[in-house]
């Protein structure tokens, strides 16, 4: 017996289930489909319509909003029956080859009248997207695992050209990949980037979370190598305070997989680093107390070259490049892992300008770090300053630069030589390039580290 009348009760509803009692458990299918026939004009049908608007607030579909998505009446009446944007149900085909930038849009329209929850109701999948899609204020975009396939050349400015605009708080972007496989030749304007946040004038958002997210084939730049001028980062957190990237892989960029400018309290962790054709990831300027830990990154190859940086770079400047910028202070470089290849700029690591900063318990296994300009892997040539290192310790090479680095310590690491030419495992100098500071390096503490190398000539800790 359908047990309907007893639908109409005040039902508790908590995240994706509904609380009955284990009676009526059995009875909900045959009720809901008793329901269904008497709520839509045609319940077959894709989309349904609603026969009465006015149920919208009964149990029923309380009920029902849990099992349909959300549907929108060409009248305008918004049929809310489910908690979350789909890009399928806006059009999206995700079929590698029609444009779903649009459905991704309006969905995201649709996820803001709802729970703010974006996402694809079926797994995988292509989307091709050729514009921005920005994103509100705490909205989550779950991705469960669809690949983004950007094909947008051509961009003027930096807010045009990323995937995803952030301009608020509270944003989640999880187990999607950004693929760029889909861009022809050159790149012309501005950087790309896959994830950009971007908050109005000199605003502050908080609380932005990238996760299992995967960004790869983001290779095209413009430029005669070694000196690519625009080319393609995965993610770039600029005036957000705590953001969050974690569990994320990075494979085959022309640019960086992660940039940090004007952060608070980042954390980085647990994420594989790879083919990067800038530093893998830069801790660019004014970052306060940041974190990049268990991080794996790989040296690159001559058919992978890498031409601007090493691993991880602590530049302390501002983007001009000119003008002094807020050096980066109270970071930790922990557990994080340096495989192998080549790396530029003469060192896997630097810290440039960085006020209290720790390095520990990192392992630098038979890194080269080359001269930027030598694309060819020679282990053991001559880079930057003569230098083969393994961590520099130095001040930003700018005219006007932030001044020495000072409190850092780096301690309990392991350093394997590459056992051809020579290297050196940790180098500090209070010169760089063009810059002169008359100020030495204070605070360096370096204790119980390892140094393995097969020729004891070739490996010096400086």
């Amino acid at each position: 017996m359908a047990y309907t009348a007893d639908l109409t009760e005040d039902v508790p509803l908590s995240g994706e289930y509904v609380r009955l009692g284990a009676s009526r458990i059995a009875t909900l299918a045959d009720a809901v489909s008793q329901r269904l026939a008497s709520t839509f004009v045609n319940p077959d049908a894709d989309p349904m319509v609603l026969k009465d608007t006015s149920v919208a607030t009964s149990i029923d579909t309380r009920i029902l909003n849990k099992i349909y998505p959300v549907l929108t009446g060409e009248s305008g009446v918004t049929n809310q029956l489910y908690n979350y944007g789909d890009p399928y149900r806006y059009g999206a085909k995700f079929d590698g080859v029609t444009d779903d930038t649009g459905a991704w849009n309006a969905a995201v329209a649709g996820a803001g009248l709802a729970d703010k929850v974006l996402r694809p109701t079926a797994l995988g999948g292509s989307s091709r997207v050729t514009a921005k899609i920005p994103l509100p204020a705490a909205i989550r975009v779950v991705g469960y695992m669809a690949t983004i396939l950007m094909d947008f050349p051509v961009a003027t400015s930096t807010a045009d050209g990323a995937v995803f605009i952030i301009t608020s708080s509270n944003v989640t972007i999880e187990g999607l990949t950004i693929d760029g496989n889909n861009i022809a030749g050159v790149i012309t304007g501005v950087n790309r980037y896959g994830i950009i946040t971007a908050p109005v004038g000199l605003a502050r958002i908080s609380n932005v979370v990238v996760r299992n997210c995967a960004f790869t084939n983001m290779v095209q730049a413009s430029g005669t190598l070694p000196n690519t001028t625009t080319v393609m980062h995965a993610i770039y957190m600029r005036n957000v305070d705590r953001p969050v990237i974690k569990d994320c892989i990075f494979a085959n960029l022309s640019g960086s997989a992660l940039y940090l400018s004007n952060t608070t309290r980042a954390i980085v962790s647990d994420c594989d680093v790879s083919r990067f054709g800038w530093s893998g990831m830069v801790v660019h300027d004014t970052n306060y107390n940041w974190s990049i830990s268990r991080c794996q990154f790989w040296g690159t190859t001559a058919a992978n070259p890498s031409y601007w940086g090493g691993a991880i770079d602590v530049m302390g400047q501002t983007s001009d490049q000119v003008t002094p910028g807020s050096p980066n202070e109270n970071g930790l470089i922990e557990g994080c892992k340096f495989i192998g290849g080549v790396y530029r700029y003469g060192q896997v690591l630097r810290l440039s300008s960085a006020l209290k900063v720790a390095v520990k318990n990192c392992i630098f296994d038979q890194c080269d770090a080359e001269n930027s300009s030598n694309i060819a892997v020679v282990p053991g040539s001559s880079a930057i300053g003569g230098q083969n290192n393994m961590i520099t310790v130095t001040v930003r090479d700018i005219t006007l630069n932030n001044g020495p680095s000072k409190n850092i310590i780096i301690e309990g690491c392991h350093f394997i030589a590459k056992g051809a030419g020579w290297q050196k495992a940790i180098y500090a100098i209070t010169t760089s390039g063009s810059s002169t500071n008359t100020t030495a390096a204070e605070g360096l503490h370096i204790k119980n580290n390892q140094f393995i190398s097969p020729d004891a000539l070739n490996f010096w800790l400086m």
